[in-house]
């Protein structure tokens, strides 16, 4: 597990595999808000589980 804190203030919070977002973990907006959560492969959003979220928790990406 860990936080990765990207320039435009979004955020990472999740499982890492050789420096890379790998397994389950969140993106987050600099607001705190949740942009997807799911499982990563090598960096990448391989399933976006957001819509088992709350409504009130998910900002759709524009």
């Amino acid at each position: 597990m860990g936080t990765k804190k990207f320039w435009n203030g979004e955020m990472y919070i999740g499982q890492w595999k050789n420096g890379k977002e790998d397994g389950y973990g969140l993106r987050l907006s600099g607001e705190k808000k949740i942009l997807f959560n799911g499982k990563w492969q090598e960096g990448i959003l391989v399933q976006d589980n957001k819509k088992l979220l709350p409504k009130n928790l998910i900002k759709e990406k524009k």
